[in-house]
């Protein structure tokens, strides 16, 4: 019974970790569309339509290519 309750256990946090990850992209892919909407920058609406189609990979694209740019202009 103990080798079976440590098995359930470690699936269910491993499950956890699963769940929290997705909460975590989920949440960083809905800020950067927030600031691909609010910003002002070349290529708007291309940058919007990568993030819709891009998902995750475009909001880290979105990131690294246009919004750390805005943040140093600052």
């Amino acid at each position: 019974m103990g080798v079976i309750l440590a098995i359930l256990s470690g699936i269910v946090f491993i499950w956890l970790l699963v769940f929290a990850l997705f909460v975590a992209c989920f949440v960083f892919w809905i800020w950067m569309f927030i600031e691909s909407i609010r910003s002002d920058y070349n290529n708007k609406p291309v940058w919007i339509l990568v993030m819709i189609l891009g998902n995750l990979l475009g909001a880290i694209a979105f990131y690294f290519a246009v919004y750390k740019k805005l943040k140093a202009g600052k």
